[in-house]
């Protein structure tokens, strides 16, 4: 057996390395996501949500630090930060999904939103991009935000969808 070999807080499959590094990780819960809403697998969606929703409030703290470190250094990674405060945001507002029967609707909205903020960051990164050679800092911050937007996507298509199927049961 590996070191690190265990089975999996996200998904509970067994793995060979079970540390994941940050990105890794959010990008494994909205792989189960996107495979759950798919093919309805309505328990892996709601351990990968949760799992999410209480980590949400370190995405934002990042966000935080990153938006203020652009404002003081000039860094051009402010797109990155303000993507993480929003997901952070996102998430933060939606930890009553269980309990509350309209979440869907709210993070249907805000799911809406982020299909707006990510076409005007496209726009923008493309736009900023196109006249000059921009820095390495700033394609990377750029590229970063939208893999955030992708993932706060997912999620909020999970929440949804969970929500909005355990309304019509309870009704």
């Amino acid at each position: 057996m590996a070191h690190g070999a265990g089975e999996c807080g996200i998904c509970g499959v067994f793995h060979n390395n079970v540390k994941q590094s940050g990105l890794r990780y959010f990008g494994n819960l909205c792989v189960i996501i996107l495979r759950g809403v798919v093919m309805q697998k309505k328990d892996k969606i709601e351990r990968v949500v949760d799992g999410f929703i209480r980590r949400c409030h370190w995405v934002m703290a990042a966000g935080f630090i990153i938006w203020t470190a652009d404002i003081w250094l000039d860094l051009n990674v402010g797109a990155l930060g303000f993507t993480a405060i929003w997901l952070g945001a996102c998430g933060g507002a939606c930890q009553e999904w269980r309990r509350e029967r309209g979440i869907w609707m709210l993070s249907g909205f805000f799911l809406a939103i982020t299909a707006v903020i990510g076409a005007g960051l496209g726009y923008f990164a493309v736009r900023d991009m196109s006249g000059h050679r921009p820095g390495i800092l700033a394609a990377a911050g750029f590229g970063m935000a939208g893999v955030l937007l992708l993932m706060q996507m997912l999620f909020l298509t999970g929440i949804t969808y969970l929500n909005f199927r355990r309304r019509r049961s309870m009704d």
